[in-house]
C-alpha cells in the first residue's frame, strides 16, 4: 500500500492505494485499474479506503502512533534507505490496544470519505487544505517538502 500526493493546479489530493496478487472479493467498485509488476506479477489495484488491510493500518498509525514504512532502493545488490519526502505523525496520545476493525462500505466526496466500523469512524481527507489548521484528538498529519505547516490526512472517532 501507499499514498501518493497529487498536485492539480492549486490542490493537493491525497489519493491511498492498496496493490493485491488477486481481486479483493466485494470491492470492484473500488478497482482503479491492473498492472503488470516486472518481479510480483499480475497486481490490482485498488482506492485503498475499501481494503480491510489499509484500515488496519490506518488504525495503528492514528491509534499506536505507528511510524510510516521506510523506503529502500537496490543499489549494485544492496539496498539504501532513501530519505522521506513526507512526515506523517499521530496528534493523539498513543493507547495501548487498539480494536480490531472490519471493513465498512465507505462513503466519498469531492473532499473526503468516511469509513464507518461498528466501533470506529475514519474519517480521510481527500483534497487536503493547507491552510486549515489540524483540530482534534485523534488525527494523522503530515508535512511535505515545500509545506512546513502540518495538514490534516485523517481523523478517528469513537462510534
Amino acid at each position: 500500500m501507499e499514498t501518493i500526493l497529487a498536485f492539480a493546479g492549486s490542490a493537493i489530493f491525497q489519493v491511498p492505494l492498496t496493490y493485491r496478487d488477486r481481486p479483493l472479493a466485494g470491492a470492484e467498485s473500488w478497482l482503479v485499474g491492473t498492472m503488470l509488476h516486472s518481479v510480483l506479477g499480475p497486481r490490482w489495484v485498488y482506492d485503498a479506503c475499501a481494503d480491510p488491510t489499509y484500515l488496519a493500518a490506518l488504525t495503528a498509525s492514528l491509534m499506536l502512533d505507528k511510524p510510516q514504512a521506510e523506503q529502500y532502493l537496490q543499489v549494485e545488490g544492496k539496498l539504501e534507505l532513501l530519505s522521506h519526502s513526507v512526515f506523517v505523525q499521530s496528534t493523539g496520545p498513543k493507547q495501548d490496544a487498539i480494536p480490531k476493525v472490519t471493513a465498512a462500505t465507505p462513503r466519498t466526496t469531492a473532499a473526503d470519505t468516511a469509513i464507518e466500523t461498528s466501533k470506529l469512524h475514519f474519517l480521510v481527507v481527500r483534497r487536503l487544505e493547507l491552510a486549515e489548521r489540524p483540530v482534534g484528538r485523534l488525527m494523522l498529519t503530515g508535512t511535505w517538502v515545500g509545506q512546513k505547516d502540518t495538514v490534516k490526512l485523517a481523523a478517528v472517532t469513537e462510534a
